[in-house]
Order: C-alpha cells, then structure tokens, then sequence
C-alpha cells in the first residue's frame, strides 16, 4: 500500500488524535509532489490519508491521477462528514475511489461526539458510508478502543454493518499525540478490553463482515482496506 499524505487539517477534533499539533505546525502536501508520488505507483493500492483528505478540493484530481498512473486500488481514509452530501459521495465514486476507511468511535451520538468533540459529526458519518455504499463505494470502518467505547464494540460492529460496512478495524488507541496528554482517561486495560473485543469479532463473523485486529485479519485481502495510524506527533499539544 502507498500512503499518500495530503497534510493534517480536520474537521474533527478527535481526544486521542495520534497526530497532535502537526495540524498547526507542517503545511499540507504541494499538488505537484502529490502528482509525483502518484507517477510510480501502477500495480499498487493508493491510501489518501490526513488530517481529512475530503477536505482537500484536488482529491477527486488526484483520484482520477493515481487509476491513470495504474492503481490496483484506491483507497480514501475519512471520517465520513463530507459524503453526508450524497452528491459528493456520487463524484467520489465517479473519480475513481474503490474503497473507504472510514472512522467510527461509538453506537450513539454520545459515546462518537464524545471522541470527535464535534455535535452532529455522528449523524453526518452514518449518512456519509450508507451514502458511500449506494455509490457503489465500498465501505470498511476503522474503530479506535478507548476506555469509553471498549464495553460497546458489538454494538458499533452493529451500528458500522447498518450502514454498509463489509469490513472493520478495531485498534487499541496508542498514547500518541493528544492521546498521551491524558493516558489514563483513554487508554483502557488490554485484559478488560478483550472479552468485548472477542465478542465483537465473532458478531462480525456472523454478520458476514471481514475483520481486522492488531494483526490478526480473517483475510490477507482485508488489510487491504484500512491505511493505518499514519503520522504520530512526538510531543504533546
């Protein structure tokens, strides 16, 4: 997989974001060096990863660029906001987009905005992968454990298979970033964390849904769908 780094910015603000101040302190990737890094990357799956690559108004150019240059796949990781616009989810399947990496961090309003700190975010990421998936885009959701979510993995496995998600990542949040600011607010115990995890993979089986925890995948091919942690900031925010 090729990670293309578009830069850090991000309409959410997530408690445990790996990334820190990087948002404030590198600028974003120039169009030209994206259009570089995608001039040798035929055979290979393209991740677009951030801060938020939807925000970016290229991302449907470089899109359409990495399948020109021969792209196996194309990869967009997202918090799933923008394609609350079902004609935007419409245009980023139209240019090329294979698959989305989207991220989701609760059953409800509450427990997700509790991570993102942004009202509204929840709905508009649901509306985002059930408009995705009528796209024709497929859907996969990347689910960050943190001491408030741990308890409910069966239940977001449920929400994420709702609307369309053929694939889920459950990672256990690292104290990286804004993340090691409050470690012991976010960080739950491994040995607590694992029945609920357990649980939510057999769920997922049941439910048809392909799985990927630490490195244990239920296909070679599902690694294909999630890009990953990406950047981490070395100091805190």
């Amino acid at each position: 997989m090729q990670l293309v780094r578009l830069g850090y910015s991000c309409n959410n603000a997530c408690a445990f974001c790996a990334q820190g101040n990087l948002r404030s302190t590198e600028p974003p990737t120039s169009d030209d060096e994206i259009r570089s890094r995608l001039a040798s990357i035929s055979g290979q799956v393209v991740a677009f990863v951030g801060g938020e690559p939807t925000l970016y108004d290229w991302l449907f150019d470089w899109v359409r660029e990495a399948k020109r240059a021969g792209a196996r796949s194309v990869l967009v990781q997202t918090n799933g906001r923008r394609l609350a616009y079902s004609s935007y989810a419409t245009a980023l399947a139209e240019a090329g987009t294979d698959a989305l990496d989207v991220s989701l961090h609760g059953s409800s309003a509450a427990m997700h905005e509790y991570h993102t700190s942004v009202p509204g975010s929840f709905a508009q990421t649901l509306m985002g992968m059930a408009h995705a998936r009528e796209a024709g885009i497929r859907v996969g959701a990347t689910v960050v454990i943190t001491r408030s979510n741990f308890r409910h993995l069966a239940d977001i496995t449920r929400v994420a298979h709702s609307r369309g998600a053929t694939a889920i990542h459950f990672t256990l949040v690292a104290p990286h970033g804004k993340a090691s600011l409050a470690p012991m607010r976010l960080v739950p115990p491994a040995e607590l964390v694992r029945p609920h995890l357990l649980g939510a993979l057999r769920l997922a089986r049941s439910l048809g849904v392909e799985t990927l925890a630490h490195r244990h995948a239920s296909s070679e091919a599902v690694r294909e769908r999630f890009a990953g942690l990406g950047d981490v900031a070395t100091f805190p925010t």
